[in-house]
């Protein structure tokens, strides 16, 4: 794994817990790229909606994804429409899986408190 896979992990992992502990978007920008994320909880059920914008390359989507813990990457389905608050426009892709509740856990784990 390179320098830069495993600091964009860190990242999504970061605005993953940064939106489970607030209830609304978390966003991490770079550059022309943004990433955001939001965690809530509809019927019962724990979802997570990550957006992108800018990351248009599948094998970096494929590393924002494989950062959640736990989630299959068979898990995750692509949002044509709007989902969460968000409409995806042009260079936007928005992803959304059911979060189980271990991987909830273990993402607010490793991160414990360092961003806020």
């Amino acid at each position: 794994m390179t320098l830069a896979t495993t600091a964009l992990q860190q990242v999504v992992r970061e605005i993953v817990a940064r939106a489970a502990q607030t209830g609304k978007w978390a966003v991490a920008e770079a550059d022309r790229h943004e990433l955001r994320a939001r965690v809530h909880v509809a019927d019962g059920e724990t979802y997570l909606v990550i957006s992108t914008e800018g990351y248009l390359d599948p094998k970096v989507i494929a590393v924002i994804l494989a950062a959640v813990p736990g989630v299959p990457a068979d898990d995750w389905q692509a949002e044509p429409g709007k989902v969460s608050g968000v409409e995806p426009g042009p260079a936007q892709i928005v992803f959304s899986t059911l979060l189980p509740e271990s991987t909830l856990v273990q993402v607010l784990d490793d991160i414990d408190g360092t961003f806020l």
